[in-house]
């Protein structure tokens, strides 16, 4: 519960939105019986592998975040933002991708979330290690991450909650869910990556990215 106060204080009113989003998740997944037949027998047919988590990212990839609006007058540093959520979203598309084409049947629900949570794991574990190949000043690197440590935690409550679920009897449901909560993640990343610009205070004075100098 501090996790989410600690958010929603952190980011205002877009927190507030995301917050609501996932509440209104849980009321449906673990408290609604109504439900249940919807999320445990409807989608018996459906292919995760059209799950809308997949579109959207790569229309994020492709057309939202090379035009995003970040210190749009400063053309370096705004190219270092970009990069670090192009970094992020792939990885984390790449991440989801995997998932969805393991074969997850014999798993039990404790099973899954421990493969997930691993994979998760690994997937933030990769945006630290990425970014420093592309050549992203560490100081970025390492304020971004602290600020999306309430958002991978939050998505770590999520795994451990789909798992202990009495409403879900598979491991498609899980992952379907699981994938919308990952889509509002990287909308909150972005938060995020604004928060971290605006926390940098002086850090970049005299480096340069990609060969230019960055911005004051």
């Amino acid at each position: 519960m501090d996790n989410i106060l600690n958010f929603i204080v952190s980011y205002g009113w877009g927190a507030f939105v995301i917050v609501c989003v996932f509440f209104l998740l849980y009321i449906l997944i673990f408290k609604d019986k109504v439900f249940q037949d919807v999320f445990t027998n409807e989608h018996k047919e459906y292919d995760i592998k059209f799950h809308s988590f997949f579109r959207h990212t790569q229309y994020r990839m492709m057309v939202e975040l090379p035009s995003l609006p970040i210190c749009p007058d400063k053309p370096v540093k705004q190219q270092i933002f970009i990069d670090l959520l192009q970094i992020a979203t792939k990885a984390t598309y790449n991440t989801c991708l995997n998932l969805v084409n393991t074969d997850m049947t014999s798993w039990d629900s404790n099973r899954w979330a421990s493969e997930v949570s691993t994979a998760m794991a690994n997937n933030f574990k990769s945006w630290h290690e990425e970014s420093e190949k592309m050549g992203i000043p560490p100081v970025v690197i390492s304020k971004f991450m602290i600020w999306c440590t309430s958002t991978i935690s939050m998505v770590g409550e999520y795994i451990t909650a789909l798992a202990d679920s009495n409403i879900y009897n598979n491991n498609l449901t899980r992952t379907n869910t699981l994938l919308l909560i990952m889509n509002l993640l990287l909308i909150s990343i972005i938060a995020d990556a604004e928060r971290t610009l605006k926390d940098l205070n002086g850090d970049l004075v005299g480096l340069v990215y990609k060969g230019e100098p960055i911005e004051h």
